[in-house]
Order: C-alpha cells, then structure tokens, then sequence
C-alpha cells in the first residue's frame, strides 16, 4: 500500500466514522424533541429547532430559522455538538436554549452552560430530569432576578426571552 493510499484509507475510515457518530447525535436530537413536547404539554410542532449560529437576539420563535432538529446541529471545537430549542410561553414570549450533546461510548451527554446529564437513550423518563433542569433554572432566575439586582448582582442566565412585540394599531 503507498503512502496516499494509506492517507486515502484513514480519511476514508474518518469520514464513515463521523457520518455513523453525526447520524447517532442526530437521531437522539429527534427523540429528543418528541420528549420535550410531551414533558412540556404541547404539540411536537410547538418546540422548535435552531442552529445557534443562525439565531439573533432580535428573532422569534415565527420569525427565526425552524430546521428539523437534525439540522440544528453544530460541532465545535471542545467535542460537543450544539443545538438550539425553543418553545413559546404565550403572553410572555419564547424561551431559547442552546444545548450542548456529545454521544461517548453509548452514553449522551447534554447540558446546558453548567452540569452535564447523562442518558443512554432520547426517551421521555430518561430526559425529565434535564428538562426539569431547564425549566428549574428558567423559574429560579425569575424567582431571584429581583432580588439579585438589587443586591448588585448582574443575574445571569442559560436561556433567552425574546419577547413578542406590541401589537400595533387596533
């Protein structure tokens, strides 16, 4: 075997072990969705799916780039893919996630910009208790915003709220 042969051989094998890898991400990331739609008590079509890169602050949940949820994965630099959720509280706004995903040795890990969950499966029992996180660190920033702010602390958080813009006219 020559020498680009052997170059050629190991490319070969890098790229048909990232397609089996990316393939793997993406097919959680769909389970995933259906999970989330059922914990959260809405339709599959009401959580949405972004690539965090595709996304400004000035968006919403109606107006920014939907892809399916294997579409909405990143890769960066430290491992982890990246993906973004979102979904809408109506008459508050929509809540964006960006969620971090790497899949080792059978086991997914996802998290947020803190602890990572770990999950052998995108199943609804094995994911409630990181969709109880999101949720839990979305109501205890409200539950001490007010109260940080005046202690001069700068709340900080692991989501976004895009709220909806006034209607106009009437």
């Amino acid at each position: 075997m020559s020498k680009i042969d052997e170059v050629k051989s190991a490319y070969e094998n890098y790229r048909r072990e990232k397609k089996v890898y990316a393939d793997t991400c993406r097919a959680f990331v769909t389970d995933l969705k259906g999970a989330f739609a059922e914990y959260l008590g809405c339709t599959v079509g009401e959580v949405k799916f972004f690539k965090p890169s595709m996304v400004t602050a000035t968006q919403t949940l109606k107006t920014f780039i939907n892809v399916k949820p294997e579409h909405a994965l990143e890769l960066k630099k430290d491992g982890y893919w990246r993906f973004g959720v979102a979904y809408a509280v109506p008459e508050v706004g929509d809540f964006l996630y960006v969620v971090r995903l790497k899949y080792e040795d059978g086991i997914y890990s996802l998290g947020l910009d803190d602890d990572d969950f770990h999950v052998h499966s995108g199943s609804r029992e094995e994911l409630t208790p990181f969709f109880d996180h999101m949720i839990s660190v979305t109501t205890g920033y409200y539950e001490t915003y007010q109260e940080d702010l005046l202690a001069g602390n700068q709340p900080e958080s692991v989501f976004e709220l895009v709220k909806p813009k006034p209607k106009q006219g009437g």
